[in-house]
């Protein structure tokens, strides 16, 4: 076995090759791939100490034996010939023995395997946005850059198990599942997703889900379908559960309830006939003092959460569906929403909007309530704000622009707690 003094230099001229321009454009190139072990003082090589004998002289050792091996040339300082090292620089001719010496992979093996798992995962990633554009984001780095992004894991089997979760989550379409479960069916073991997987997916649906900048990792999970737990719908108001010959009424709780994803699969929902109004609040604090304080006979009062999971656009759909045929005055019934006034809760809306029913209507959301809360709002960055501005190109968002450029001009936003307080005290 070759010495880790000799590992160490080759390396470090490994490493020198694979940051040349020439070795990313795939060209051949005149000039040497060298590090300088002495020159003046300078050094590409740290360990090389001339005032430590014993160091030098070993090193001295490993760079004849690597250039006895034909893997390397060198050069003596001048006046100080076998004794201190000036230049080492690779042989072009022998790379494939220098890259067996360390064990390492070619960095265009590497790439060209990476770049191949990429496009065989956005081939199976057809019904997910933020993984196609995770996939082509990371090509365009490879071949623009000549690199790994950082966001892909390099090491060949960590790449596997991430890559195999994309496609496993790819394939549980609207459905959920708890995170241990979905483990132990896409990996094998049922810790093995939350070890040496999680923290990966996570950073990936940062970058590339769609949601509100304070979503914490549980969040980001269950929009793609992972839980720890069933998923539970709350809500508060007239709506009844049908499975079979079964009805179970909800309009008498006057605190409110919840449904099980589970049930919400085996059954259908109906919108009893004294609602006229659905409303659906983001923030859990304001929907419990609106169930207190607010909530009206005709009303179906659902709290949204944040960004919402693929089961939770089931439980909306279900609910619209209602609305739309079951409900015998369906045209007299109208939805609304409450989130912030902010990024998040304009997107939440939009999306809302597009997906469940374009004629959600904003409550509470308006460039008058903003300025009637200005004393609480919370400041923003540049960045946040011009963030802000991107969301005057949606379509779904046309009648918010008022309020949408206000914020950003003003580099604010106002959390809908706030709401709850009295602005004059």
């Amino acid at each position: 076995m070759k010495s880790s003094i000799e590992q160490r230099i080759v390396n470090g001229l490994l490493d020198r090759l694979e940051k040349s321009s020439a070795y990313r454009s795939g060209t051949t190139s005149s000039r040497r791939i060298l590090l300088k072990f002495y020159d003046g003082g300078i050094t590409d090589f740290p360990e090389y100490d001339i005032e430590q004998t014993e160091v030098r002289i070993q090193i001295n050792r490993a760079v004849t034996a690597l250039a006895r091996q034909g893997l390397i040339h060198f050069s003596w300082m001048r006046g100080e010939e076998n004794h201190i090292l000036a230049k080492v620089w690779l042989e072009p001719e022998r790379l494939d023995e220098a890259y067996a010496l360390c064990r390492r992979t070619p960095k265009k093996d590497i790439l060209l395997q990476v770049s191949l798992d990429l496009l065989e995962l956005e081939q199976v990633s057809t019904s997910s946005d933020w993984a196609r554009e995770y996939c082509q984001e990371s090509l365009t780095v490879i071949e623009q850059k000549g690199r790994v992004p950082q966001i892909v894991p390099e090491d060949a089997q960590d790449r596997q198990d991430l890559f195999a979760v994309i496609k496993g989550l790819a394939g549980l379409g609207a459905d959920e599942m708890t995170q241990r479960v979905f483990s132990v069916k896409i990996l094998g073991d049922s810790k093995r997703f939350e070890t040496n997987v999680r923290s990966r997916l996570v950073r990936v649906l940062r970058q590339y889900l769609e949601h509100d900048e304070d979503a914490r990792e549980e969040d980001l999970l269950r929009q793609v379908g992972l839980v720890r737990y069933p998923e539970q719908f709350e809500f508060c108001g007239g709506l009844t559960w049908i499975s079979g010959s079964q009805r179970v009424d909800f309009g008498g709780l006057k605190a409110g309830t919840s449904l099980s994803a589970e049930d919400l699969k085996t059954g259908s929902l109906e919108l009893q006939p004294q609602i006229r109004r659905i409303l659906s609040i983001e923030n859990r604090a304001n929907y419990f003092s609106y169930l207190r304080d607010s909530k009206r006979p005709e009303e179906l009062v659902i709290y949204h959460g944040g960004v919402y999971s693929p089961a939770r656009k089931l439980f909306f759909q279900a609910v619209c569906q209602a609305m739309s045929k079951n409900h015998p005055d369906s045209a007299q019934v109208e939805w609304l929403h409450w989130g912030d006034i902010d990024y998040g809760g304009f997107t939440m809306l939009a999306r809302l909007r597009r997906e469940i029913n374009p004629g959600i209507q904003p409550y509470r959301m308006s460039l008058e309530e903003l300025q009637r809360f200005e004393t609480l709002v919370q400041t923003t960055t540049k960045e946040y704000a011009a963030k802000l501005q991107s969301l005057r190109e949606r379509p779904e968002l046309t009648d918010c622009k008022d309020c949408i450029e206000y914020l950003a001009a003003h580099r604010i936003r106002l959390e809908q707690e706030n709401q709850l307080m009295d602005p004059m005290e």
